[in-house]
């Protein structure tokens, strides 16, 4: 999370995955990354709100892959 504008806040947490945003907004699956996703090869897939994608390796935590929109 590089943009702290972008965070939702409610009574209770902070909002900063992307699929929050569609949740919140009740907006149906339009973007495929904001899943959460952990592929067949142990690597973890995750966009903030602010549009930031991430590729970790999920055995180590090593971010492989930062790309900004």
């Amino acid at each position: 999370m590089q943009d702290k504008t972008k965070l939702s806040l409610s009574v209770t947490h902070y909002m900063w995955l992307a699929r929050d945003k569609e949740r919140l907004e009740a907006k149906p699956k339009q973007d495929p990354e904001a899943e959460l996703e952990l592929d067949w090869k142990n690597v973890f897939h995750m966009k903030t709100i602010d549009g930031i994608v991430y590729k970790s390796d999920a055995t180590t935590g090593q971010i492989k892959e930062k790309r900004k929109p």
